[in-house]
């Protein structure tokens, strides 16, 4: 009798709501493909991992600092990974089961639009609660996590600012007559 798909990814979020915790070597980064996006455009941005010991499944956090800035919109789960339903219902989750993955793996891609000018820190974050942080093929909670954010700048359509500067210099021209 096989089990289906649905009972082991809620299995194993219930192993990993109640892991214990463990000290390993991960990395877990925020890495644009480009750090600036123009207003009403789309930039997509990678969640990267670096992992010493093998990791059967993972749940994270976004904390994007203005979303005013900057939208998400769209989640891509690595290929390496099974995609999973999560608890937070932001689907920011991946199993890989029955045997873990180590090295630099992809995550997951996340695709974010320019809403309006400014910058905005993407950061991510796991902790004991919900479904979220890295387990471990052993059973254990990976600790001592490091996580780095990125910094996302939305900047005006080059033809509004190009607008803009066309703008201010017919103000400058009638000054000075």
């Amino acid at each position: 009798m096989t089990l289906s798909r649905s009972l082991i990814c809620t299995a194993m979020l219930a192993v990993l709501a109640s892991a214990t915790a463990a000290s390993g070597g991960i990395v877990v980064s925020i890495e644009p493909d480009n750090p600036t996006v123009d207003l009403g455009e789309f930039v997509t941005v990678d969640i990267m991992a670096t992992i010493d010991e093998p990791v059967v499944a993972w749940g994270l956090d976004l904390t994007i600092d203005v979303p005013a800035f900057a939208g998400w919109t769209a989640t891509a789960i690595g290929l390496d990974w099974d995609v999973t339903g999560t608890l937070d219902g932001d689907g920011l989750a991946g199993l890989r089961f029955p045997t873990g993955i180590m090295g630099e793996v992809l995550l997951a891609t996340l695709t974010f639009e320019g809403l309006s000018e400014g910058e905005t820190l993407l950061s991510l974050s796991s902790g004991p609660e919900e479904d979220e942080g890295i387990l471990l093929e052993f059973g254990d909670l990976a600790a001592g996590v490091q996580f780095t954010p990125a910094t996302l700048t939305v900047t005006p359509e080059p033809t509004t600012l190009a607008l803009l500067l066309v703008a201010s210099a017919m103000a400058m021209v009638r000054r000075r007559r």
